[in-house]
């Protein structure tokens, strides 16, 4: 599953502050709430504050995923945000949160959100990846980062074979 597919600048903030990671979630919300994915923002503000009582959304690393299945949601989509000055939040490694994206994906949706939360891993796995999309300048410029993260790397160039010399026949 592609992140870049679902992740769209006009849903990425950057360097925002938050007094609370509810405070930050319900920022990442009204990003949704403008891409129109949503069809009642109170509801999946709802949801995912319900989702956020069940801990495990602070993955380390200054790191959030806040995520929920919601009736309210049309179509999978992320938001994404930056915080500055980080905040203090209880984290497992006690890292305040610097980055977060929120996954909001429909009801029925089935195991894509956990494809999304797995993708997200991932990418978020790799420190020089997060500490750009930290530094970037613009939402699109964050965007693009992951686009490139996620291209697959070039093929290697094949060499073409060494034409084999058959050994002169044997003479007698």
């Amino acid at each position: 599953m592609r992140i870049a597919n679902y992740l769209r600048p006009d849903c990425v903030a950057l360097r925002q502050r938050a007094d609370s990671l509810q405070g930050a979630v319900q920022q990442l919300v009204a990003l949704l709430d403008g891409a129109k994915v949503l069809t009642d923002t109170a509801v999946f503000a709802a949801d995912v504050r319900a989702r956020l009582e069940l801990g495990g959304v602070c993955v380390g690393n200054g790191l959030a995923i806040p995520h929920a299945k919601s009736t309210a949601v049309e179509k999978l989509q992320l938001s994404a945000l930056t915080l500055d000055p980080p905040l203090p939040c209880d984290t497992p490694d006690g890292q305040p949160l610097e980055m977060l994206f929120l996954i909001a994906a429909p009801a029925e949706a089935n195991d894509l959100h956990v494809q999304m939360l797995a993708g997200l891993a991932t990418l978020l796995l790799d420190e020089e990846v997060c500490r750009q999309m930290l530094d970037a300048p613009t939402p699109t410029a964050f965007c693009s980062l992951i686009t490139r993260h996620e291209e697959p790397a070039p093929r290697p160039v094949e060499e073409s074979p060494v034409a084999e010399t058959p050994p002169p026949p044997a003479q007698y």
